[in-house]
């Protein structure tokens, strides 16, 4: 069997992170399992050639992340690479109330999919028709959330540990604490610990 499990940099999306690795190791095929967004950086599984089939036992396994959330923004995308609006007069919230906030979270069983993101509405991934301005209702996902633990906090950031199903955006995580906490935050950097 051919892999390699990539610790993937800031700033390159999955597709190219593969398309380099299997360049350098004179690959003819290459595929990933698990899409990181630029943002994000750490595991990214890469198959080889025939080995490429073991994608599939990957891909519905459940991911670990070590997020970062900033305070007293928002963004289109809802991380810090987007359109960023600035709020300086909003409450800060205690380490009490983001760590009451996590364990309503946890219960979650669906989350609203980012506007900005690959998955397909009739057909188009929802970044493009962001990107082009059209108006679009954003779909649900199915979810479920293993783990989800405050790890630091120190205003204006904060950095949680989050085990959860496929398909969990973490930046959707990150728009349902600002709306249960009743203030701005972004996604400021992710890091995949595991899979599965």
């Amino acid at each position: 069997m051919s892999f390699i499990l990539l610790d993937k940099p800031k700033n390159l999306t999955s597709f190219q992170a593969c398309s380099i690795v299997k360049r350098d190791l004179c690959f003819k095929k290459a595929g990933h399992s698990g899409t990181l967004d630029p943002l994000a950086t750490g595991l990214l599984p890469i198959f080889f050639d025939k080995s490429t089939k073991f994608i599939q036992f990957l891909m519905n396994k459940d991911k670990t992340y070590e997020a970062e959330f900033l305070f007293g923004y928002s963004s289109d995308t809802l991380d810090i690479t987007g359109n960023l609006t600035k709020f300086t007069d909003e409450k800060v919230p205690d380490k009490q109330e983001i760590q009451d906030i996590l364990e309503e979270i946890k219960n979650l069983k669906e989350l609203l999919v980012p506007s900005f993101s690959a998955k397909k509405v009739f057909g188009t991934p929802m970044y493009r028709l962001a990107r082009r301005g059209i108006n679009f209702r954003r779909v649900k996902q199915s979810i479920e959330i293993f783990e989800i633990e405050l790890l630091d906090f120190s205003y204006p950031k904060f950095k949680v540990l989050l085990r959860s199903s496929k398909g969990t955006y973490v930046r959707s995580v990150g728009e349902e604490l600002s709306s249960r906490l009743k203030v701005s935050l972004v996604l400021n950097n992710l890091r995949r610990k595991k899979i599965g």
